[in-house]
Parts: C-alpha cells; structure tokens; sequence
C-alpha cells in the first residue's frame, strides 16, 4: 500500500494579488565546526559600527557597541534568529560566508560584508 503524499509547499494569495509560496524547511542544528564558519567581523557601508559574531561554547552571539551580546539561534541553513531580528547569512562561489542581511522589524534587507582577515 502506498501512503499519500505530503504537499510541503502551499501557495496564497490575498485580493488576487501575487501568490505568496510556503515552503516547508528542515530545522538547522549546526556543530560547532560548522557554526565557526560564520565568526568574524562584518561590516555595513550604511553605518559606522562593526558588528562581530563570536562562538561562545555552541552558540553564536552577536557582539555590537552599547548593547549586550546576544544568542543567535539557528532557524534553518544560514538563517539565525535573536532578539536583533532575522539574520541571513551569505556565502561566496567557493561556500564561504561572505555577509549577512539583518532583517529587524521596520529595518529591512541590512547588508553587512565579512571583513578579511
């Protein structure tokens, strides 16, 4: 007997606008080696600041000035979520993590790049 098949995307649309798509993920629970990957320094060309992302046992934290440092939990692949907002990570050509965008509520699409080494 074979079981029925699982929809795991939906579509949806409001007032015949544009459909939006849902699609259904698996949640991320990264290692340690692998949340290493997005340590580092970033940088935003829109403010002065820089906003660090450092390993803290197995958790990421975000560390800016004049605030405390904070967890970043993992939501789905490169996507971490704290009370910041939404932070999505970006990889290069070769896999590595090259930025992120924050999204934090009125704040949309906030690019930050990774500085070098």
């Amino acid at each position: 007997m074979q079981l029925p098949q699982i929809s795991l995307r939906e579509e949806q649309s409001f007032g015949g606008g544009k459909p939006l798509v849902y699609e259904a993920t698996e949640g991320a629970s990264p290692s340690g080696s692998e949340l290493a990957d997005y340590t580092g320094a970033y940088e935003s060309d829109e403010i002065d600041s820089v906003y660090r992302i450092v390993l803290d046992v197995d958790k990421l934290r975000l560390v800016r000035l004049k605030h405390e440092a904070e967890t970043l939990r993992p939501a789905v692949r490169d996507v971490f979520t704290g009370e910041i907002g939404t932070v999505r990570f970006a990889r290069d050509a070769n896999g590595h993590v090259s930025g992120f965008v924050l999204n934090a509520g009125r704040i949309q699409n906030f690019h930050f790049t990774k500085r070098a080494n």
